[in-house]
């Protein structure tokens, strides 16, 4: 038998355990996810029937938001048991031809074992984990406080700009519903230093004066106190809470990865912060993607994004950064437009159309095929034209000689671990703000 191994570009972190059918192999990853390669003639790899096509090593994307502890596979399905003891398949399983969509296999709960073979599979049980939780269960409640916490993120790729009072319109719009301070900012900044010197160190005095005109303007705008931050070359990530919730936030950590130059320098890639909220974990990311148009540097965005999630906070003392509650990620993702002309996507820009020049968007396209962004989520469209990129000091796209297609390349996207946390997005905006591009 010949075996062919295929380099990932995307590899997982910590391999537990590794099950193989006849025509493909699936791996399961320290952090409880699951990545498949090899033949999916039967969909066994969570996507669509693919025949005669060896599929490299990637995440399973059908299911987002759970975490798995063992799985098995067969010729034509592959079984998995979540660490919450319910069994999810793919492919040809009991009841029939799924074509890759993830099902729940069993209505049986507390699953720690499972086996697959060619037209059935076999599940083991543990009654006290289904007995302890169903007690739990009746008594949530009365053992658990919730809270609503507000929080706005804002990211801003300053072009190596200092600090200016420019950028105060942008944070007076750190409000709710109703016109309350949000109790927490993140501010994610790109940019902020691209001098030479820059990268061979992670924090400058660019930075540092970013920094202090954050304290003295947010502390003045609603007494904010900044309780972590993080610099990485040009990338900058900073969290302010209001002084009534300050004693509710503890155990800070702060992260950087870089995945820019030969792949760890740190003109791309991202700083994270994480904190303790009450009693759950949220991470807050803020990012520098790779740019270019190319569609070759769409899929080097995917990699830096695979990066970022699988090494951000190795050997810190708070959970990884996918097993946190909740995480915020903002930043200039450099996703572009791809498949519309200029002359289409200025027509639509001048319509303010936006859910229609959405449908060009990178970035959601990668979301949909679970190839970058996974478990991720944004607000439905954005109400503003596309951030990229303009002639500095005005509202017109690029009249450069390159021309650069327009396109959302600052975003705000979330996550909510298993949807442990309830999160309801209030408004998604942009501001006017003209000293960069």
């Amino acid at each position: 038998m010949n075996t062919h191994i295929h380099r990932s570009r995307y590899p997982p972190v910590g391999v537990i355990m590794v099950s193989s059918g006849y025509f493909h192999s699936v791996l399961l990853t320290g952090s409880g996810e699951l990545w498949g390669w090899g033949e999916a003639s039967k969909g066994q790899l969570g996507g669509p029937v693919v025949r005669g096509t060896r599929c490299k090593p990637a995440p399973l994307p059908c299911v987002s938001n759970v975490a798995f502890a063992h799985l098995s596979c067969s010729a034509v399905c592959t079984l998995a048991a979540s660490d919450n003891g319910v069994v999810y398949g793919w492919g040809r399983v009991a009841d029939g031809e799924k074509n890759g969509n993830a099902v729940s296999a069993l209505e049986a709960r507390g699953i720690s074992r499972v086996a697959a073979a060619p037209g059935f599979g076999v599940a083991l049980t543990d009654g006290r984990f289904e007995w302890i939780n169903s007690k739990m269960r009746l008594v949530a409640d009365d053992f658990t406080n919730k809270h609503t916490v507000s929080v706005w993120c804002g990211t801003f790729n300053v072009n190596n700009k200092p600090p200016s009072s420019d950028i105060r319109p942008w944070l007076s719009t750190a409000r709710v519903q109703g016109g309350k301070p949000a109790d927490v900012l993140c501010i994610g900044l790109q940019e902020v230093d691209l001098t030479a010197g820059a990268l061979l160190a992670e924090e400058t005095k660019r930075g540092d004066a970013w920094r202090r005109h954050l304290d003295i303007y947010l502390h003045d705008l609603d007494n904010y106190t900044r309780v972590a931050c993080r610099q990485l070359v040009g990338i900058y990530l900073a969290v302010y809470v209001r002084t009534a919730v300050c004693d509710r936030v503890s155990e800070p950590v702060d992260a950087a990865i870089g995945a820019g130059l030969l792949g760890v320098m740190g003109n791309k890639g991202a700083v994270a912060c994480s904190i303790r909220i009450f009693d759950s974990y949220v991470a807050f990311v803020s990012s520098h993607l790779a740019a270019g148009e190319e569609s070759e540097r769409c899929l080097d965005r995917n990699q830096n994004w695979s990066t970022v999630m699988q090494t951000a906070f190795q050997g810190k003392p708070c959970p990884a950064l996918g097993s946190h509650d909740v995480v915020f990620w903002v930043g200039d993702l450099n996703y572009r437009l791809s498949g519309c002309s200029m002359f289409q996507a200025k027509a639509l820009i001048a319509q303010s159309r936006w859910s229609e020049l959405l449908e060009y968007d990178q970035l959601r396209r990668e979301m949909r095929e679970g190839n970058s962004f996974i478990g991720f989520h944004e607000a439905a469209a954005p109400a503003f034209p596309p951030t990229y990129k303009f002639d500095v000091g005005t509202d017109t796209y690029d009249t450069s000689e390159k021309q650069r297609m327009p396109a959302w390349c600052d975003r705000v996207l979330w996550m909510s671990n298993r949807g442990k946390v309830d999160i309801v997005a209030d408004s998604y905006t942009s501001s006017r703000v003209l000293f960069s591009d």
